[in-house]
Parts: C-alpha cells; structure tokens; sequence
C-alpha cells in the first residue's frame, strides 16, 4: 500500500489505505479484512521498497524475493515484517469504491486510462478506500 493516512474516525484510530480495484492487496482484503502496515525508517533498505512497490503478490512471493523475515502479529492474523520496523495492525472498519467522476477534477492525472489493470503499475481502475481499526501499534 502506497497511498494512505493515520487519522482518527468514529473515535477509532484508523488507517485510511487507497488500493486500487484491480490490485491482488484488493482481493485479499475481500477475503480477509485484517492486515497490517509495514512502515519503514531512515535505516530500512530502499532496494527492499523498490521490489515490493513494483511487483504483484499475485504472480510471485514478494516476501522471499525481497528476503524478508515474517514476524508473528500480536492480534490480527497477517504477519509484520522484521525489517519494516513500525507495524500497525489493523481490521477493515469499512471499504467503499471512489467514484472517479465524482471525486475528480475533470483531467482526471490519476487515472489516464491506458495501462490495463493486470500490469504493477496499473492506473485503469478506480481506488477502494479502505478503513482499517488500528488495534495495535508497536516497533520491532
């Protein structure tokens, strides 16, 4: 997840996450609605950003290609990650699609519409805003 907030909704701590539709984190989600976030620090290696931000879960296994360690969570049942240092744990509150001609001034720069929604860096299909409870917050 690229995109999104630390904020406070109906008196919980949230994660507000924007993931697009088409996206394997999006069906995951739809089966199961806990996840984490793993956030990273001056110290974490960029190279370790670079491969997850530019591959899909859906056609390999992120995880041992950018040799990361799982860690056991402490309430939801998705890992962390030892090398992103601050996890947040969170359960889905909510999810609602955007809708584009709504939301959007008319050059629409987020959505361009012409790379298919099977390729990582996809911008044809609409986001989901996704609402996560924070139910716990910790460093590795």
């Amino acid at each position: 997840i690229g995109w999104g907030a630390v904020g406070v909704n109906w008196a919980k701590p949230v994660f507000t996450a924007y993931i697009r539709t088409g996206r394997h984190t999006a069906s995951l989600l739809k089966k199961n609605p806990e996840f984490t976030v793993n956030v990273p620090d001056q110290n974490t290696n960029r190279k370790i950003l670079g491969y997850c931000g530019s591959r899909s879960g859906r056609n390999e296994d992120k995880i041992a290609g950018a040799g990361l360690t799982l860690v056991e969570p402490q309430i939801v049942n998705v890992p962390a990650i030892a090398e992103l240092p601050l996890t947040l744990e969170c359960k889905v509150l909510y999810m609602q699609e955007q809708v584009i001609a709504d939301l959007l001034p008319e050059e629409q720069q987020w959505y361009p519409q012409d790379v298919p929604s099977e390729n990582c860096m996809a911008n044809c299909d609409n986001h989901i805003t996704v609402w996560g409870q924070i139910v716990a917050a910790y460093e590795l």
